[in-house]
């Protein structure tokens, strides 16, 4: 069990937010559906619910990785097509 939560702890560590809260999605989403699976042995109402919020993160998992690669590439495509366009009118500044 330590090795479980070490485990855990190594993959929440992270500089970068994003990416500790989409490895937090999927760890929840995988943490819900072995408790949802468990618990269908014994109560199945429960175990729907468990099931729903399990699908739920994951879908919100898939939302966030399409937005925010989306974001990502159109940050990149703009600002290296500005910043070229600003370094270019430098240049031709510099040259008058």
């Amino acid at each position: 069990m330590n090795d479980f939560l070490k485990f855990i702890q190594r993959i929440l560590s992270s500089n970068n937010e994003r990416v500790i809260l989409q490895r937090f999605y999927l760890c929840l989403a995988f943490f819900g559906f072995a408790v949802a699976s468990f618990l269908n042995i014994f109560e199945n109402s429960i175990s729907r619910t468990i099931l729903l919020i399990t699908v739920s993160s994951l879908i919100v998992f898939l939302m966030n990785a399409i937005v925010w690669t989306l974001g990502e590439a159109l940050k990149n495509n703009f600002l290296l097509k500005n910043n070229k366009r600003t370094k270019d009118s430098s240049k031709s500044a510099k040259n008058k």
